[in-house]
């Protein structure tokens, strides 16, 4: 039987994986893994399906519609990469609770054993 513990740990997994994108989409764009996992922070693959240059947001164009359009192009870059930092570090917290119940599990899980055989030895002798 798997633990209540058990199953809320797994669920924080499986959240911690959605927001960094999968473990899949953070392998292909390489850098550190979360601690204990194969999955990647949510900076090493957010931005991999969404790559503007700053001539997407007219930074190409010469006076001062490219000066804004490279500063227009900055700010969106800046927020999407604190996006990518917040989303990394919320996952790394679920991952590290998951970690934290598991181990709170096992000990409930051995404290509950111990009891059964003292039990069983006390009402069998």
């Amino acid at each position: 039987m798997t633990s209540p513990l058990e199953a809320v740990a797994r669920r924080l997994d499986e959240l911690a994986t959605d927001l960094i994108g999968g473990s899949a989409a953070g392998a292909a764009s390489g850098g550190a893994t979360l601690a204990g996992t194969d999955r990647r922070p949510a900076s090493a693959g957010l931005r991999t399906g969404v790559d503007l240059a700053p001539a997407a947001f007219g930074g190409d164009l010469p006076g001062r519609l490219g000066t804004l359009g490279r500063e227009l192009y900055a700010r969106w870059s800046g927020e999407l990469a604190e996006h990518d930092r917040a989303a990394g570090a919320l996952a790394a917290r679920l991952t590290d609770t998951a970690a934290t119940l598991r181990s709170a599990g096992g000990g409930y899980a051995g404290v509950e054993d111990e009891a059964v055989r003292r039990g069983n030895e006390a009402g069998g002798s």
